[in-house]
């Protein structure tokens, strides 16, 4: 009889704690990540009451037992759904940054678009071709190049000011990371100590997976819940883990370049912003960067990698990223980044422009001369007691980078010059930089194309059969003067006159930023200076007609290389344009596909651990009935316990 009372006590227990799960549900159907849950319930031990005549055991239930409240919720589902949230925010996160880039290019302008005011450059070089020494054909001229640079100009600093906002963006965003990684860890620790207490931590539970889900919108990652802790260990797609056995990964920063400041995650135990020189087995790096970032290698994921894939490592020029440029060996056959080459600028004297034929002239002196410097400055920078130290430098090759020392600085000088276009964010691939390279290579063609038609220049000094300008003489008056030449790195090239620039000194290079309009021509009588006639002859239009004809010459020395095959200035801008637009589409078609593929996912996922209020209402009224059961049971037991001990 007792037993019977136990069964009727256990099951209106069981029945009301059903009752209280299924209100949870109830009061939480509208709360974003909640999962319903669900009571476990068991029979308890069965009771023992002898044999049969058959010598079968007898046993009798003694009622029923709540296990546990679990939530209802499918890995698998988690799984689909986040994979898909990162290649959203991915898309999503290119789409807006190259709609910002096509509104800063303007192409959708009615008016003062680059390309129209290119090509009003090329109209007014055709006005003066009918009239060239008409003195407002001349300024129109000048006036339509200004016009010009100055729109490339503009275009060159929104860049790289959207470059420095996408940097903040990323330093802002791996903070967050952090906090959410952090509040994922302490969820961890909370949920553990709840149940191991015997309480019920599935709301801990709902609060922690909204975490996993906003985080796999920002980085690719790969959760996975230990059975014996109930702890949520979280990997990269490079194999390294940002929380893993109760230990949190910290994510910092490091600067990819020293002259802009621009960072990359990596995961380091320092509080500070590691310096770009920073030896690389002082950090692990977050991302692999040696992979193109495309469907094809998988890691089109995450509103970080998009950031950092928008942005570059650096401003680029039409003559490479930020101009760095380096020729694989020095003259003497040192090859760059060896040991042999940084014992060079360390010990050795600047190259003699004597080794060199031509002298100071000649082109190879330039490019060694910039590389001895170069490495110099890196030397003194990041190692100066190097250099007051030659024979230990001496000493530590003869043993074959025997010194420690020499060691750390050979390190650091390889990860403060690394190879940058073999990088996945190098100008070929990242978005900013890209466009700035394209931009700029238009520039520089139209900048070359009409300096040396009016200036030309032979063997680095002036060409003696330069054109006349409306005064007689050989003016060498370029249209577009460089702003940095007195800055240059090299004090000769402050009178220097070649017009192609030295990659590896910015200053030198006819680039957007280091261009103005030569002030001379805008002085009263400045337009007298165009030196345009070949003969002499003030109604001589030959060179104007040149420089028409170079204009469209898809062949030409100014002539844009883009994919093997070379374009004339228009149909290179065209071509960079509608690449760029389709790069646009492409997210903006991929942020559809993706966010499609991700409701579906989230329907499956809500379907299983949504709630249902039907149902809810359902289980409620069942739950109902097996309460009043239990409390019918348990009303009879008592009766016949009264009879049994008050009537007979």
């Amino acid at each position: 009889m007792f037993t019977s009372l136990n069964i009727a006590t256990s099951g209106m227990r069981a029945a009301q704690t059903g009752l209280a799960v299924t209100g949870h549900n109830m009061a939480n159907a509208e709360i974003l990540g909640f999962s319903r849950q669900r009571t476990i319930q068991n029979d308890t031990r069965l009771r023992t009451m002898g044999t049969s005549g058959a010598g079968n055991i007898l046993r009798v239930g003694t009622g029923v037992d709540n296990n546990a409240v679990h939530q209802i919720r499918s890995q698998y589902f988690d799984m689909r759904f986040r994979m898909h949230n990162s290649a959203l925010n991915f898309q999503a996160m290119v789409s807006s940054i190259g709609s910002h880039m096509e509104d800063i290019l303007g192409e959708t302008e009615n008016s003062f678009r680059l390309q129209h005011l290119m090509q009003d450059v090329w109209r007014s070089m055709q006005e003066l071709s009918l009239n060239i020494g008409g003195i407002e054909s001349r300024d129109i001229f000048v006036s339509s190049a200004a016009a010009f640079l100055d729109k490339a100009q503009n275009i060159f600093e929104e860049l790289f000011e959207l470059q420095q906002n996408l940097d903040s963006q990323i330093r802002n965003m791996v903070t967050e990371i952090n906090d959410i990684v952090g509040n994922i860890h302490r969820l961890n620790e909370q949920i553990q100590s709840n149940e191991v207490a015997g309480d019920n931590a599935n709301d801990m539970r709902d609060e922690r997976n909204l975490l996993m889900d906003k985080l796999s919108a920002l980085v690719p990652a790969e959760f996975f819940e230990d059975p014996r802790t109930g702890h949520i260990n979280i990997f990269t797609q490079e194999g390294n883990f940002l929380l893993a056995q109760g230990s949190q990964n910290m994510l910092g920063l490091k600067e990819i370049s020293g002259r802009y400041n621009f960072v990359e995650p990596v995961f380091t135990m320092s509080d500070t912003v590691l310096p770009a020189g920073t030896p690389p087995r002082e950090y692990v790096q977050f991302f692999n960067w040696t992979r193109p970032i495309n469907a094809a290698n998988g890691n089109e994921q995450g509103a970080l990698m998009a950031l950092i894939m928008a942005r570059g490592a650096m401003p680029a020029t039409y003559a490479g990223a930020d101009a760095l440029w380096r020729p694989t060996a020095l003259p003497n056959g040192v090859a760059f980044g060896s040991i042999d080459a940084l014992v060079e600028a360390m010990i050795g004297p600047m190259p003699d422009p004597a080794n060199f034929a031509g002298g100071a002239t000649n082109p190879e002196y330039r490019h060694a001369q910039l590389v001895w410097q170069n490495d110099r400055n890196n030397v003194e920078q990041l190692y100066p007691e190097m250099l007051t130290n030659p024979a230990m430098v001496l000493t530590s090759v003869a043993a074959g980078r025997g010194n420690p020392m020499f060691n750390r600085m050979h390190d650091s000088f390889l990860a403060a010059n690394r190879t940058y276009n073999q990088n996945a964010w190098s100008m070929e691939n990242a978005l900013v930089p890209n466009m700035m390279k394209n931009m700029d290579s238009i520039v520089n063609s139209v900048v070359r194309l009409i300096n040396d038609a009016v200036a030309p220049v032979e063997n680095h000094t002036h060409d003696p059969n330069a054109p006349f300008d409306l005064n007689g003489n050989r003016s060498y008056t370029e249209v577009f003067v460089r702003t940095g030449l007195g800055n240059s790195v090299m004090p000769r090239f402050v009178n220097d006159i070649h017009n192609g620039g030295l990659p590896g000194d910015f200053d030198s290079l006819y680039t957007t930023r280091n261009l103005k309009i030569n002030p001379a021509l805008l002085q009263p009588g400045g337009h007298n200076l165009l030196a345009l006639s070949r003969s002499g002859d003030r109604e001589d239009s030959s060179v104007i007609e040149e420089m028409l004809a170079l204009w469209v010459d898809d062949e030409s020395p100014y002539s844009i290389n883009i994919r093997g095959n070379t374009f004339a200035m228009d149909r290179a801008y065209q071509i960079f344009i509608t690449d760029f637009a389709v790069r646009v589409n492409e997210a903006d078609t991929g942020v559809s596909a993706q966010f499609q593929a991700l409701s579906q996912a989230d329907q499956r996922r809500n379907a299983l651990m949504g709630v249902s209020l039907d149902e809810e209402t359902s289980n409620m009224m069942t739950l109902q009935f097996a309460y009043q059961a239990a409390a019918r049971l348990f009303n009879i037991i008592d009766s016949m316990i009264d009879t049994v001990v008050n009537r007979m």
